[in-house]
């Protein structure tokens, strides 16, 4: 029945389709994704690659040796954690009593 209807020639189609395409783009616009604009690095990025002498040159570096950098810190601070533990042997008590003296000595 609309087999051979000719769309493209009807005026108020056209000027729809027009519209359409107008408030379509205007969407378009508004609806940019964030992730698309230039995000700003992180001052800890930044700072990495201006003090580091010119071995971190891009931002990936940056993170990796920070990444480092922190694994390192992790594993030193286990070290000595682990390390400091309660000693095995008891401190010696003979001198500090020998130093004290006798009671008798205490009283006048």
């Amino acid at each position: 029945m609309g087999e051979n209807i000719d769309l493209t020639k009807n005026p108020v189609l056209q000027e729809a389709l027009k519209e359409f395409e107008v408030k379509n783009m205007e969407q378009e616009v508004v609806s940019q994704p964030a992730a698309s604009q230039k995000a700003e690095s992180p001052k800890i990025i930044i700072w990495a690659m201006k003090h580091s002498g010119g071995l971190i040159k891009d931002e990936r570096q940056a993170e990796y040796a920070l990444l480092g950098f922190t694994a390192i810190a992790i594993i030193a601070s286990l070290f000595i954690f682990l390390k400091s533990g309660p000693s095995t042997e008891p401190p010696p008590l003979t001198p500090l009593i020998e130093q004290a003296g006798s009671p008798a000595d205490l009283l006048p």
